[in-house]
């Protein structure tokens, strides 16, 4: 090995990258990947028979989530499509060694996720105006009640932390206040909260987007990292918090976490601008951002 591969080996600025890729080479064994189904069929069959406990520890969290009856098959029809997308772009996947066109399967596996959030709302009795209702209502989470209240934008931000905040405002940044606060101006209260919760959605399926660059982190092969996106658009989280900025934080702290790997591997002054561009756009929305500082 030349001095000059040497040095490289063993620069510091390689050891975060080094460290992904090895763990990253190992995968499941037989038993790790049977507990792990056997923990998602019990929790399949924990929600479709309404086992107490999990919705919600009301000694710890004071709050119990209600149980709601959606009907199986009429669930299982409405999001039928989408996952059907999913099944095709991961057998796609399986049969192509290295997928050509990878980002037309990443916008398919996005669409696919947004699709199965609002179909997933269609399910409920109240239908896609349940999201206008979750994002107005003061006990959701607030920051759209609050938006409505905001008289002069840069005013309320300067003395942010002295306001009369509701719910969730009161404990998060005011990122997701403002967010609203455009949509609440451009288009009134109620298509406001009705679009402006869509958007949210749509920025969660964004994930998928996100993954695919995240996890070039620990390998170059597209196919694990499109399996991996796959992966990603089925999650029941992101379609059980729609509309709620939940969706949004795994985002922000794969883009910390990627550009943070990126600036210490690269000294390149774009990489590190790239990093701060990140670490202060995210400041505004995810509170994770805040302790970090």
């Amino acid at each position: 090995m030349s001095h000059k591969r040497a040095s490289e080996a063993h620069h510091p600025r390689d050891r975060p990258l080094r460290a992904l890729e090895v763990a990253g080479q190992g995968g499941l064994t037989k038993l790790q990947a049977s507990a792990v189904l056997a923990v998602g069929l019990a929790f399949c069959l924990g929600v479709t028979y309404h086992w107490g406990f999990l919705n919600g520890f009301t000694r710890l969290t004071h709050y119990e989530w209600p149980w709601h009856e959606l009907g199986i098959l009429k669930t299982a029809a409405l999001l039928a499509a989408p996952f059907a997308v999913i099944v095709w772009v991961l057998w796609r996947i399986e049969k192509k060694k290295s997928p050509t066109y990878p980002w037309v399967l990443l916008e398919l596996l996005a669409l696919s996720n947004f699709l199965l959030q609002t179909l997933g709302m269609l399910a409920d009795p109240r239908g896609i105006q349940l999201v206008r209702e979750i994002v107005a209502s003061p006990k959701a989470t607030s920051y759209f009640t609050d938006a409505m209240a905001i008289q002069r934008p840069l005013e309320w931000l300067g003395h942010f932390h002295n306001a009369n905040l509701g719910l969730h405002s009161a404990t998060h940044p005011p990122g997701p206040v403002l967010f609203y606060y455009i949509f609440f101006k451009l288009l009134g209260p109620s298509a406001g909260a009705l679009l402006g919760g869509c958007a949210v959605g749509l920025l969660g399926s964004v994930g998928v987007l996100v993954i695919y660059r995240f996890t070039e982190l620990w390998t170059p092969d597209r196919r694990v990292r499109l399996t991996a996106c796959a992966f990603y658009a089925l999650l029941p989280a992101l379609t059980v918090f729609f509309p709620e900025f939940d969706q949004v934080y795994p985002i922000l702290s794969m883009l910390l976490m990627l550009f943070w790997v990126r600036a210490v591997n690269n000294s390149a002054e774009a990489s590190k601008y790239a990093f701060t561009r990140a670490r202060f756009s995210s400041w505004p929305l995810s509170s994770p951002t805040i302790c970090c500082w």
